[in-house]
């Protein structure tokens, strides 16, 4: 883990992009442990938010692996990586309202699904997103699918993020 460290400390951008991402992003998903690891280096190291938006928009986007050639997907998204993601945002990276949006369908695809609906990472992904980047939620028009998808939580944070999406 010190040598990742140290590595993300000097060179965040060729690690977002050369080690998280392909990590994260191929055909075959992630392990939890490898989750686990991008995870704690991300709130551990204080890595530039713009290393983390071109992180979080690289994770949400299909795309090729610059390296070897080889297709990425998006970030599939199993209980054990929700963290990672929540993790940025937590950071109030810059994101793009197009980034955002994205952010949004994913939410709302993931909320119609009964495990996320029950899932206390995924609702503290969802309160991250609306705490964080409310006036900008606003602005790009997603409130309403979030309002819909809020109501599908069964969890505790579920009326949390009904009422403060409703002050936006």
């Amino acid at each position: 883990m010190s040598t990742i460290s140290t590595l993300v400390r000097d060179r965040h951008v060729e690690c977002v992009e050369s080690l998280f991402v392909p990590i994260l992003c191929r055909t075959r998903p992630p392990s939890q442990p490898q989750c686990e690891l991008v995870c704690r280096i991300i709130k551990s190291i204080a890595i530039p938010k713009e290393s983390i938006s071109l992180f979080v928009s690289k994770i949400l986007l299909d795309g090729i692996d610059d390296r070897t050639g080889d297709p990425l997907r998006t970030m599939p998204w199993p209980d054990h990586s929700i963290p990672i993601l929540t993790s940025c945002l937590q950071k109030n990276p810059m994101l793009n309202d197009g980034t955002i949006v994205l952010l949004t369908q994913q939410i709302d695809q993931h909320s119609k699904d009964a495990t996320f609906a029950k899932s206390v990472k995924f609702s503290t992904l969802f309160h991250a997103l609306v705490t964080k980047f409310g006036p900008q939620l606003n602005t790009s028009g997603s409130l309403d699918m979030l309002n819909r998808s809020s109501v599908r939580l069964k969890t505790f944070l579920g009326k949390s993020i009904l009422s403060s999406l409703k002050k936006l």
